[in-house]
């Protein structure tokens, strides 16, 4: 037994009715590496074994001091553990978690060599109450980009933190306000208000629960209410303190998640009143808002914020900034367009004049892995033709080797061209495969996926490994994410929007039936490829995985992509364009509703879009709400096939009483079809 008398650590652990797991979570503690600590433990009032499972603990080490409480909620029990340590640092611990074996080590070399920082977080991962493993989730690393993003959310994971006392301290400890659920983020923004520094290490240190019985699942609703308010009172303080840092990290937030961070998705399904509009508030009333984004920035944010005062006044601004076609899809979207009246697209590849496979290439100014990318495919693909191409004017391609096999296309070629045009002309293979930024071929998966394209299948896919880049194993390497692999096919692939460019080898001649607008979507061509791609053709799987590094988060204005992407993901998962948004639906009479169904069909029989199943429940409402007799039309009677009893539902939730017997007595029969088929 080891008894310490001025220990360096004191680990926090609060306990409140954690019996299951609460021997796990105390043994991460006493097996740590770094062994100069003591485990404070505040038992809130449990009712169940916690407590005979702590007396236990604390009679084998005399490390462990255990102290009892009525049940006050985790502030209470939070700040007594705080108020019986005697460490300089706290470590975090919660009842159902694990701390993996180097945490406490690497956490307090850390802050003993960065004076600066006041806590420090890691990466984790989730696990179920079992102990499976769910998946790996991230948070930045870097101090300034947590700064910002404290005004998005809780941008430190609490129970993976180690805090010096003396910060914790200084603003008076952890909140014990009766009924609040987030006496962390509280405690975090109330030290950032101070000028605390944060920063996250980026290994894998720990092992978070998904217990249903937990605070963030059990009241979820009453946690999301307080984050809230913990949020934009934060801003609202920094505003009146430090009005130039509010406007920058406002900036920052809004740049880097145009569509809102994680935490604004759960906001929305949460408590669908409340935004984080605040943020782009702030900005508008500056004397200058200029300097923070550009006119159509700000009409995209607002649209994205669900601010935007008309659609009209977005149109314009993408018109008179050279984006026809994405006006044009925004109006189709509101009922303002009709979608077989868009601009032509200008994507015209030229015609293979090799047998051989062509790999496409793109850089930007931010690249560090193009040779390794060159490397790779060399490895994995000899003798295929290389295609590296800017895709935008400021790269710098001076210093890049073009050996044997390489095409080096420069910034001087892509002027009054676009560069995946430009690529598309310079590669001459009748097969195509691309290698993006962030990705890898596994030789073993892309040989696969040529001996399918010989075979005669025009389109194949090779699914990815995700590894994080700001999330390291204890060897230094990027993690694997252990999410198990779903049953990929191209309809999970497109329902979990898990298709990327790089995943894809295919026919060249499958490009001359894409109409894209490639010279205005810019760096979002890649999604505009890969979804058009999808969409028109029958997509077989390779045997395989290739790899796909997660980069860092950065502060960097995503505004222009993010709206381009979203506009393009709608576009082919409402028919190209043809299906409105929900909102205008009320607005379509019995005929526009009809010509609408009409042009669904005709996509629907061209084979022009593929019906997932996350897009599956607009198209089923949408005739179940809108079409009269909708088994009249080709697309409705494919969905009854694939998904028979959720049609019927819809039709029922729409009092259309007749209509499920016969959508039911249809499926019937194509069931009986197809068995005598096969016979």
């Amino acid at each position: 037994m080891l008894t310490i008398s001025a220990p360096d650590i004191s680990v926090n652990l609060t306990v409140f009715n954690a019996e299951p797991f609460l021997a796990e979570s105390i043994n991460s503690v006493l097996s740590q590496s770094f062994q100069n600590f003591e485990l404070i433990v505040v038992d809130d009032g449990s009712t169940d074994g916690s407590l005979d499972i702590l007396d236990k603990f604390a009679q084998q080490d005399p490390r462990i001091k255990l102290f009892r409480q009525a049940n006050s909620g985790v502030g209470a029990a939070r700040n007594l553990a705080l108020k019986n340590s005697r460490g300089r640092y706290i470590a975090v611990m919660d009842a159902d978690d694990i701390s993996l074996p180097g945490r406490f080590a690497l956490q307090k070399d850390f802050l003993d060599t960065h004076a600066e920082t006041d806590a420090v977080g890691s990466q984790w991962l989730m696990i179920k109450p079992n102990g499976d493993e769910v998946g790996i989730d991230t948070h930045a690393t870097e101090p300034a980009m947590i700064q910002a993003l404290m005004y998005g959310y809780y941008a430190l994971h609490h129970p993976t933190t180690m805090i010096r006392r003396s910060s914790m301290d200084a603003v008076g400890g952890y909140s014990d306000e009766a009924g609040r659920l987030c006496v962390d983020y509280d405690l975090f923004m109330r030290m950032q208000m101070q000028g605390g520094k944060f920063s996250n290490l980026p290994f894998v240190l720990f092992k978070w629960r998904l217990n249903p019985d937990g605070i963030t699942h059990g009241k979820a609703r009453r946690q999301t209410e307080f984050v809230v308010k913990t949020r934009t009172e934060g801003f609202t303080r920094l505003s009146h303190t430090d009005p130039d840092l509010a406007l920058q990290s406002a900036r920052n937030l809004l740049m880097s998640f145009p569509e809102g961070t994680w935490f604004d998705e759960k906001l929305r399904q949460t408590l669908p009143g409340e935004d984080r509009s605040y943020l782009l508030q702030a900005l508008k009333s500056t004397p200058q808002p200029e300097a923070y984004f550009s006119a159509l920035e700000y009409r995209i944010l607002e649209w994205f914020e669900g601010r935007l005062p008309t659609v009209d006044a977005l149109a314009t601004e993408l018109r008179n900034s050279g984006l026809p076609w994405f006006a044009h899809q925004l109006e189709a979207r509101y009922g303002l367009a009709s979608a077989d009246d868009s601009p032509p697209a200008d994507f015209k590849p030229a015609k293979a004049r090799s047998n051989q496979l062509s790999v496409l290439l793109p850089y930007s100014t931010a690249d560090s892995d193009l040779l390794e990318r060159i490397a790779n495919i060399h490895e994995c693909i000899p003798g295929a033709e290389i295609v590296v191409f800017p895709t935008e004017a400021g790269a710098v391609d001076d210093n890049i080797p073009a050996p044997r096999g390489v095409i080096l296309i420069s910034t001087k070629a892509i002027v009054r061209i676009s560069p995946w045009e430009a690529a598309l002309k310079a590669a001459s293979g009748r097969y195509i495969a691309y290698l993006e930024p962030n990705c890898r071929f596994d030789a073993v998966s892309v040989l696969n996926a040529l001996k399918k394209l010989q075979l005669g299948f025009p389109l194949v896919y090779v699914p990815s490994d995700r590894y994080y880049l700001e999330a390291l194993d204890e060897h230094g390497l990027p993690y694997k994410d252990p999410a198990p692999h779903p049953k990929w096919t191209q309809e999970t692939l497109l329902g979990q929007n898990r298709i990327i460019l790089s995943g894809f080898c295919h026919q060249r001649s499958l490009l001359e039936k894409l109409q894209l607008p490639v010279s205005e979507c810019g760096s979002a061509f890649s999604t505009a490829l890969a979804m058009g791609l999808a969409h028109r053709n029958e997509l077989v799987l390779a045997d395989g995985r290739y790899r796909q590094y997660i980069p860092c988060l950065s502060l960097k204005n995503r505004v222009m992509h993010r709206f381009k992407q979203h506009m393009l993901i709608w576009y082919f998962d409402s028919a190209l364009g043809t299906l409105p948004d929900k909102a205008v639906w009320e607005k379509l009479n019995a005929s526009e509703a009809e010509v609408i169904a009409k042009k669904l069909d005709a996509i629907a029989r061209a084979g022009a879009f593929y019906p997932h199943w996350k897009n599956r429940t607009d198209f089923q409402d949408f005739f179940a709400k809108k079409v009269p007799s909708p088994i009249r039309f080709t697309l409705f009677r494919q969905l009854i096939e694939r998904y028979g009893p959720e049609i019927n539902e819809a039709l029922a939730r729409e009092g259309r009483s007749g209509e499920p017997l016969l959508c039911s007595a249809y499926s019937v029969i194509i069931r009986l079809t197809h068995q005598f088929r096969l016979k």
